[in-house]
């Protein structure tokens, strides 16, 4: 048995990588916390500030690099067709906190072989991971879930998982404050216009409910396209 390595935290998958290495330019110098990162996708694994010694590039003789598109099995495959090398990567450490971003490929489905590794080696492990927008898709957002239930809840020490709708959880006093306005301006009062001053009647109402949509479409989308809902924190 190696001598125990302090704290370290393993970025698990493209985000998980890409969340180690921004942890890796932040921390201070003589902090004793070890930052590793384990990926199918050579670009993402390179751009993080990880030293190479540090990262791996899971199963690169059959995924060639190219990541797992989202197939879990996929993902599941690579990292048990490493596990020794993730052993050695990890070491005895103290503690293990595994970062990602579940509902993809590597993560998802690599999830389990590291939490098995740490039982095995009697290693405490936290999972901190983030599940998909609801915009992704039910089946993005079942594979996290499944990932968590399955594979995490059984073993590992505890799992922290974040919905990522929570990042634009800051962002509610303009969703708030546009609806609100096109609602009493398109829709009622475009409505009355249309309905009763106007004469159109019903065809009219409806004409002033698209309209009120069409505004929020017109207000939504740029926002969403524009990530400005990312700059928004929650306010205490």
């Amino acid at each position: 048995m190696t001598a125990q390595q302090g704290l370290t935290v393993l970025g698990l998958g493209s985000v998980g990588a890409a969340t180690a290495g921004r942890l890796q330019k932040l921390l201070p110098e003589g902090v004793n916390i070890r930052i590793l990162a384990i990926d199918t996708d050579r670009n993402k694994l390179e751009k993080t500030d990880i030293p190479r010694e540090n990262r791996l590039l899971a199963a690169e003789d059959w995924r060639n690099g190219r990541g797992c598109g989202g197939e879990v099995l996929d993902g599941q495959r690579a990292l048990a067709h490493e596990r020794s090398a993730i052993e050695k990567l990890i070491g005895n450490p103290e503690f293990l906190l595994v970062t990602a971003a579940f509902g993809g490929g590597t993560a998802t489905g690599g999830a389990g072989i590291i939490q098995s590794i740490c039982r095995k080696n009697d290693i405490p492990v936290i999972f901190l991971a983030t599940l998909p927008f609801a915009q992704e898709g039910h089946s993005r957002r079942q594979a996290a879930e499944d990932a968590i239930r399955q594979d995490l809840l059984n073993g590992a020490d505890a799992v922290l998982a974040l919905p990522n709708d929570l990042r634009a959880s800051g962002d509610t006093r303009f969703v708030l404050l546009s609806s609100t306005a096109s609602m009493w301006i398109m829709r009622v009062g475009l409505g009355i216009l249309m309905g009763t001053v106007w004469g159109i009647g019903l065809l009219g109402i409806w004409i002033a409910m698209l309209a009120d949509w069409a505004v929020r479409i017109a207000l939504f989308v740029p926002r969403f396209l524009g990530h400005r809902w990312e700059t928004k924190g929650i306010k205490e």
